[in-house]
């Protein structure tokens, strides 16, 4: 059984374990959404449950009629919504699931549909990395995103990966001249922060060439370089602030699933890059190493 499928199903599961609710699981077809299934719960999933489930996703995967090109891309799972109703769905679009090849939605827009947007990134983990025609606008576009959601791991991950892309120099993104003021200044504060864990890193004697595995010697060896810091892009002085303070929520301490926002631009735990754009948000953990 693959193993994305069981990381899949066990997602489903853990929501059905969580409270009294129904997770309907639905597939997408050219005359529509096709139902695949109703789950509801019940006192204890087991292994079996969860054969049962990824075996059913891999049927709908090779029906012909629905066209299918990949083992799950195509599967909609519809989620019930919290603080709505015991039994609900929640359908999360296509275009959340891919990787943006375009400024994705505004940032109020993806707040407003949170639930679709984060269970959207969970399944997006799933799908190639698009490394052949990755740019480092693209990669800012997925910054961008995981900093709206607060999904701290998908930030990181994608912080390293720019990291790891050492040809891509943080003052050399292009501009994304974006017609939306928000998001404008948001994309406008993440090269920030690429360049505060970037010469985090350099001030240690790791320049972004260095391999995964290193050697002692090699070590001393790097740590001999010149250090080559990174610095901002020209365009990023030049974005406008916002008029209104906009408040970006993170995640309570109390529960994954309830979120909150910092009322006061005084806060110590705000960002210094967001507030130069009058962006209010607990500061993200961008370090790696």
């Amino acid at each position: 059984m693959a193993s994305h499928l069981v990381g899949f199903t066990r997602m489903i599961l853990q929501v059905l374990e969580s409270g009294p609710r129904t997770v309907s699981l639905h597939a997408l077809s050219p005359k529509g959404v096709r139902t695949l299934t109703h789950l509801r719960p019940t006192a204890r999933y087991c292994n079996r449950t969860v054969t049962r489930l990824a075996l059913l996703l891999r049927m709908a995967n090779s029906s012909r009629r629905h066209h299918l090109k990949c083992s799950w891309k195509p599967i909609i799972s519809c989620l019930d919504c919290r603080k709505r109703s015991k039994t609900s769905t929640l359908i999360i679009p296509k275009e959340f699931v891919r990787y943006p090849t375009q400024p994705p939605p505004p940032p109020q827009d993806i707040l407003t549909h949170r639930e679709q947007y984060e269970a959207a990134l969970y399944e997006r983990r799933f799908l190639p990395h698009p490394r052949e025609n990755d740019t480092p606008l693209l990669a800012l576009y997925r910054l961008y995103e995981t900093i709206v959601l607060d999904w701290n791991i998908g930030m990181r991950n994608e912080i390293e990966y720019f990291w790891n892309r050492h040809a891509w120099k943080v003052n050399e993104i292009p501009d994304p001249a974006d017609a939306h003021p928000a998001r404008y200044a948001i994309m406008a504060c993440i090269p920030s922060l690429l360049v505060e864990a970037f010469n985090h890193n350099i001030s240690l004697g790791l320049p972004r060439s260095a391999p995964s595995i290193m050697s002692d010697d090699q070590i001393d060896e790097m740590r001999a370089r010149p250090k080559v810091y990174e610095n901002l892009p020209s365009w990023v002085n030049q974005v406008p602030k916002l008029d209104e303070l906009l408040r970006l929520p993170h995640h309570s301490n109390l529960s994954d699933t309830q979120v909150e926002c910092l009322q006061d631009v005084g806060d110590k735990r705000a960002s210094p890059a967001f507030l130069s754009k009058n962006i209010l948000l607990w500061q993200p953990h961008i370090f790696f190493i």
